[in-house]
């Protein structure tokens, strides 16, 4: 499991981004405060383009997590939690907001450390049967 953090600005805010990714899961935070915004979570669907979605905790930005987490999901075609709620300051700017994390998220996901922490080789076969 591999815990990236940062703090970006957006529009003269600062917003501290948490990435944690596991195998074949990723959850992201985001928020300008300590605290758990809007929990959401996506995946893949086999049957459909949309991956399936669903809100676990309600906050202030249920609609951005929970269409954020179907994007990454969609995107990277793994099980995504995304917890955000930013300040109402930033709404007018959730294009905006939703493309600056998408790129933060990207980048830190991207690197060939955290592609072998989301996609781990299986094991051989051999090791298996034993």
């Amino acid at each position: 499991m591999l815990v990236e953090t940062e703090t970006i600005r957006l529009a003269d805010v600062g917003v501290h981004v948490m990435v944690v990714v596991a195998s074949q899961v990723i959850y992201l935070w985001a928020n300008t405060q300590p605290l758990l915004g809007a929990l959401t979570m996506a995946m893949p669907s086999r049957l459909d383009a949309t991956p399936l979605g669903m809100v676990l905790k309600r906050g202030l930005d249920d609609d951005l997590a929970e269409s954020f987490a179907k994007r990454l999901a969609r995107k990277f075609g793994v099980q995504v939690f995304v917890s955000c709620e930013l300040p109402r300051e930033l709404a007018d700017l959730r294009e905006g907001v939703e493309k600056r994390l998408t790129d933060t998220v990207k980048g830190i996901v991207e690197r060939p450390d955290v592609q072998a922490a989301l996609f781990p080789a299986a094991e051989p076969e051999a090791a298996q049967a034993s």
